[in-house]
C-alpha cells in the first residue's frame, strides 16, 4: 500500500514513502550525498548513495552498510534470490546510466562484477537477467552466467537506453536534429521475448522534438516520458505512451520543471515533485 519515491529538498536527498489509502507521506531516509538508486523487498529498503549500500527497515530504521566495494550504484538496482544486483556506472545521463552489472549478498559482503554491459536498465525473470547494451540484447543464465546475445543495432542504430519490463525491451535512440537545445529526438524501438527464446521487434516510434534526453520510465505496458515546450524549457508536460498503437495521453504539465522522477504503486503513479506534497496520479479505474 505504500509508493516509495526519491526526492531532493533542501540541500538534502530523501527517500519517502506515500500511502495510496490515506495519501500520509512520511520521509524514511535522508542524506547529504547523491541518492542514486533504491529498491524495496517485503523486508528492507536498499539504498546507494554514491559512497556505499546500505540497508534500512521498511520505515527507516536500523540503517547498515553493505559494502563499500562498489562505488555506485546507478540506474536501478533490484534484488533477486538472496542477492542485490546493480550498475557499477562507466557514465551517467540524468537518472539512467550505462556500466557493468554486478552483485553483492543481501546480507553484506564483497561486490562481484557479472562482466556484462547494461545501458539504461535490466530485469531478472525466472533466474535469467536481461540487459542490453551498445546494440546488444543479452539473456544470462544467473545459475551458470552464461549469456546469449541479440543483435539490434542494425534496427536502432545501437540504443542509448534499453528498458526492461514483463519480458520487452524499450531501446531508445536519439540523432541530432540541428533545431533543438536538446538536441535530439527518440526513437523508440520494442523488442517481445518470444517462448523460442528469441525476439519480435514492433514498428519504430518517433517521439516528439523535444521530448526530455534521458528521462524515461517503463510500467505495465506503457513508456512515460517528458516534453518541453520550444524555447520554454520549465514548461513541461508528462504523456504515457501506448507502444501498441504509438498514442500519447498527457498526464500532467504543473509543476514539472525539474522533470521529477516517476514512482509507480498498485493504484497510481506517483511525481517526487516534493517531500510533503507529491503529485499522486491514481489510475482510471
Amino acid at each position: 500500500g505504500y509508493i516509495y519515491y526519491r526526492t531532493y529538498e533542501n540541500g538534502s536527498y530523501l527517500i519517502c514513502r506515500y500511502a495510496e489509502s490515506t495519501g500520509a507521506v512520511q520521509t524514511v531516509y535522508e542524506s547529504a550525498e547523491t541518492t542514486l538508486a533504491f529498491t524495496v523487498t517485503q523486508e528492507k529498503l536498499y539504498i546507494s548513495d554514491g559512497q556505499g549500500v546500505y540497508s534500512v527497515n521498511a520505515d527507516g530504521s536500523g540503517k547498515q552498510l553493505l559494502t563499500r566495494n562498489l562505488s555506485a550504484v546507478s540506474g536501478c538496482m533490484t534484488g533477486y534470490d538472496g542477492m542485490l544486483y546493480g550498475i557499477q556506472p562507466l557514465v551517467s545521463f540524468k537518472n539512467r546510466s550505462s556500466g557493468t552489472l554486478a552483485r553483492i549478498p543481501l546480507t553484506g559482503g564483497q561486490a562481484e562484477s557479472l562482466d556484462i554491459g547494461v545501458s539504461g536498465t535490466f530485469e531478472i525473470v525466472d533466474g535469467v537477467l536481461y540487459a542490453g547494451f551498445d546494440g546488444i540484447l543479452t539473456a544470462t543464465e544467473l545459475s551458470t552466467l552464461d549469456t546469449t546475445e541479440y543483435d539490434i543495432a542494425a534496427d536502432v542504430f545501437a540504443p542509448e537506453a534499453i528498458l526492461w519490463s514483463d519480458g520487452t525491451a524499450y531501446a531508445l535512440s536519439w540523432w541530432n536534429n540541428g533545431e533543438s537545445q536538446w538536441g535530439s529526438t527518440p526513437v523508440l524501438r520494442c523488442y517481445r521475448l518470444k517462448s523460442d527464446g528469441s525476439f519480435s521487434a514492433f514498428d519504430p516510434i518517433t517521439l516528439p522534438e523535444f521530448t526530455i534526453h534521458g528521462v524515461f520510465y517503463v510500467h505495465n505496458g506503457f513508456l512515460y516520458y517528458y516534453t518541453a515546450a520550444q524555447n520554454q524549457p520549465d514548461s513541461v508536460q508528462l504523456w504515457q505512451l501506448n507502444p501498441a498503437d504509438g498514442s500519447s495521453t498527457l498526464l500532467a504539465e504543473d509543476g514539472l520543471a525539474d522533470y521529477p522522477a516517476l514512482s509507480f504503486g498498485p493504484h497510481g503513479i506517483l511525481v517526487g515533485t516534493g517531500a510533503e506534497n507529491p503529485l499522486y496520479l491514481p489510475n482510471s479505474e
